[in-house]
């Protein structure tokens, strides 16, 4: 849902997985799974209401209702279970949209030149995520200047 607002809405995504998805091997093993949003506008950076996650949710079971969600309280939710990624697709890279993202999500915030490296970039970022050397990930790439390019913010 864009909200007219200079941003898409990355983060009603982070509030699903948070609040409304059953991970098995979370609940079961502990183990997180993976979350990525793409796109080419800046990070999130205000409140959904209270009355808007109803509408987009629906209503909530039991007693309580919805509160008003920071786009940090909704990351910090699906963080719980979910390592969380954002591919920035840099059509016009602006050093503010990459700040933005760097300042939401530190190394999870990975910039990409050319969609037609999405896959590499995705399956390289789970990768290192389960623990691969990223200078080893990269180095044996097909597309090792895209990966040096999409994880900057990882390599300083």
């Amino acid at each position: 849902m864009a909200r007219g607002n200079g941003s898409e809405s990355y983060d009603l995504a982070w509030y699903f997985a948070g609040h409304r998805t059953y991970l098995e091997s979370f609940e079961k093993q502990e183990r997180k799974g993976f979350l990525f949003t793409f796109g080419d506008e800046p990070a999130p950076f205000q409140t959904v209401s209270a009355m808007d996650l109803e509408t987009i949710f629906g209503p909530v079971n039991g007693t309580g209702g919805y509160e008003p969600a920071t786009p940090e309280a909704s990351l910090r939710a699906a963080q719980q279970k979910y390592n969380v990624f954002h591919i920035c697709i840099e059509r016009n890279p602006a050093r503010s949209l990459r700040n933005s993202w760097t300042k939401m999500l530190g190394n999870n915030a990975i910039f990409l030149r050319d969609v037609q490296f999405l896959t590499p970039v995705v399956l390289a970022t789970m990768a290192i995520a389960n623990g691969a050397n990223i200078q080893t990930v990269i180095a044996e790439s097909t597309c090792p200047n895209e990966l040096q390019y999409a994880f900057a913010n990882a390599l300083g």
